[in-house]
């Protein structure tokens, strides 16, 4: 089989290993330019280069150039794991279709950002599935299906979904080889919810939440991702690196008695935060604030340092 592998992440140059050493011929990589990365993206050309795979790099997958190439391909398959939208005129390509990823039990959860999602969300178990990609969002027919757990942050919940999909795909290829039109299972699409983009709104802290929520919040932003922030003025915040719980022995006197977001005790890095059901500690990238200065500040909601009006 002959297939062409799109992406920007480890997931894409994992795929495209499996795919190698199951007897695959993966005709080309592709990648978006350095400007275009996103946050976990690692280096597509420099595999290439390795394995001897040629290499197209596009802004935009959907563009009358991008076609063209892939087109000259002749590919089987395409293998997508795609950070954008891919039009009807790239799904026609291969023979076989193009073959779509994505973390969750489809139907359920289709849409942007999954893992950060459920990380937020406190979901702890999920599905990699493999299916025959359609223009209308993580739909078409489910090709295989492979469960994972799902990690305490971003990155053990990204490696637990690398593996689960090297188990899927190693599965799909045997049965595309035996049979390369086979058409999976029809997804219920009714059943199924769809979760919007994430943005900057569902990073910030409000000092009103509960621990667990602010603790969930911060593992999904973490590195290699910008963090979580939390603003104690206009158009000022900190960057969050972790945060924990204070084990109760260890709270000030009287912790209960102050408004949520104050600050009780910070060091360089680290800051000491009444939030609704306990202190939590924060750990701070500290590059461009001085934390000391924040000690005994009261942290307003995240309304209170915008541009909204009473």
């Amino acid at each position: 089989m002959k297939i062409a592998v799109i992406g920007t992440s480890e997931f894409a140059l994992n795929c495209a290993q499996i795919l190698i050493d199951n007897g695959c011929i993966v005709s080309a990589l592709v990648s978006l330019p350095k400007s275009s990365l996103p946050n976990n993206s690692v280096n597509i050309k420099e595999f290439s280069l390795l394995n001897n795979i040629p290499y197209f790099e596009t802004s935009d997958i959907n563009l009358n150039e991008s076609i063209s190439y892939l087109e000259g391909l002749k590919v089987d398959f395409i293998l997508s794991t795609w950070p954008h939208i891919i039009l009807k005129c790239v799904i026609d390509i291969p023979k076989y279709g193009v073959i779509g990823t994505h973390p969750t039990p489809l139907p359920r959860n289709r849409g942007r950002h999954p893992l950060h999602w459920m990380i937020a969300l406190g979901i702890s178990n999920s599905t990699m599935s493999f299916f025959k990609m359609e223009e209308t969002i993580d739909s078409g027919n489910i090709l295989i299906q492979e469960p994972f757990v799902v990690g305490d942050n971003i990155n053990s919940s990204n490696n637990n979904m690398i593996e689960a999909a090297k188990n899927g795909l190693i599965n799909l290829i045997m049965v595309l080889k035996e049979n390369p039109s086979y058409s999976g299972t029809k997804q219920e699409i009714n059943v199924g919810n769809i979760w919007r983009k994430r943005d900057i709104y569902d990073i910030t802290i409000d000092p009103r939440m509960g621990s667990s929520v602010i603790i969930r919040i911060v593992n999904s932003f973490c590195h290699p991702y910008p963090l979580a922030r939390l603003y104690f003025d206009k158009n000022s915040y900190l960057n969050i690196v972790s945060v924990c719980v204070i084990n109760p022995e260890d709270r000030d006197e009287n912790w209960e008695d102050y408004e949520h977001g104050y600050i009780l005790r910070a060091t360089k890095d680290n800051i000491y935060m009444r939030v609704d059901n306990s202190v939590v500690s924060m750990i701070i990238d500290s590059s461009n604030v001085d934390i000391e200065c924040l000690v005994r500040k009261k942290i307003h909601p995240p309304a209170y340092y915008s541009e909204l009006t009473v």
